[in-house]
């Protein structure tokens, strides 16, 4: 969420949808009460596993079962990785314009104290949305990358 293309937000009862303009899967804020899975049985993703809830009109994300794929860059320093652990709190000021998330990381492996800095994003005007950019290979200009050479062949039958 460190990128310049626009997100889009998505709120249902019980989840939260966020989805980005840059090439990237969808994160889902669980709001349903539930805990992480365990930890045996949960394959760690890019965006980790989310659960939230509400104190007041601040909502607090707790996100763990990050993978060590993709762009691990934290800003301001330091790698997201399997031990990582993020809170957010989110908080809407200037009558819903303003977007302030408070982003904390918690990893002894990374960090010696946890790592806290801010973001602010602003909303678009009406009648805007992000956009699809996700590498489609039915795209002629994406598919270039993926020719006959470029994909190895099926495993053998059993």
């Amino acid at each position: 969420m460190a990128q310049s293309p626009p997100i889009d937000i998505v709120q249902g009862k019980d989840e939260i949808l966020i989805m980005s303009e840059q090439s990237s899967a969808a994160r889902h804020i669980y709001l349903d009460g539930r805990g992480h899975p365990d930890p045996s049985s949960y394959q760690p993703t890019t965006n980790g596993h989310s659960v939230g809830h509400w104190e007041g009109d601040i909502l607090v994300v707790d996100t763990v079962g990050f993978n060590e794929l993709g762009n691990r860059n934290i800003p301001g320093g330091g790698l997201r990785g399997k031990t990582s652990r993020l809170v957010e709190r989110f908080h809407l000021s200037d009558n819903g314009d303003s977007l302030s998330i408070t982003f904390t990381w918690e990893d002894p492996t990374v960090f010696l104290k946890p790592h806290t800095y801010e973001i602010r994003y602003h909303k678009d005007p009406p009648g805007t949305y992000a956009y699809d950019d996700f590498c489609d290979a039915g795209d002629p200009a994406q598919g270039q990358s993926v020719k006959p050479e470029n994909v190895p062949p099926p495993p053998p039958e059993k």
